[in-house]
């Protein structure tokens, strides 16, 4: 695995929040009936998101996902571009990070609303989101 070009500053566009849940992620060209793996997203925005996975995503390469959002019924289908792949600092998994490339426009609000409503009930508890 080569060396990330990552040099730590921020540089995201969006609000991301750190919530944990499940998706499932998909490499471009795989087995759609076997090739599904099972991803643990630790934080997420408009733009990307960033999760673990116990097997490595080479960086430039495109991913179908399948997002489960809490409180929602309904998955979240859409590709993303993987940015980065590094070693967890955590655990023998790799911290994916995948740009959002196509998403549908009704997915993209449900991951905007999901982000807000989130936002709205760390406020009401007085939290500061990340």
């Amino acid at each position: 695995m080569e060396k990330s070009p990552y040099s730590g500053r921020e540089r995201r566009r969006f609000r991301r929040i750190s919530r944990h849940f499940v998706a499932r992620a998909l490499p471009q060209g795989a087995d759609p009936v076997n090739g599904w793996n099972t991803v643990f997203i630790r934080n997420i925005s408009k733009g990307g998101v960033l999760f673990s996975s116990d097997r490595e995503y080479k960086e430039g390469s495109l991913l179908k996902l399948s997002i489960s959002l809490l409180d929602n019924p309904r998955q979240v289908e859409c590709s993303a571009l993987v940015i980065r792949n590094l070693p967890s600092t955590e655990s023998q998994m790799n911290d994916i990070s995948g740009q959002f490339k196509e998403v549908e426009p009704w997915d993209a609000r449900l991951i905007e609303k999901f982000i807000e409503e989130y936002i709205h009930k760390l406020g009401e508890l007085g939290i500061r989101p990340d």
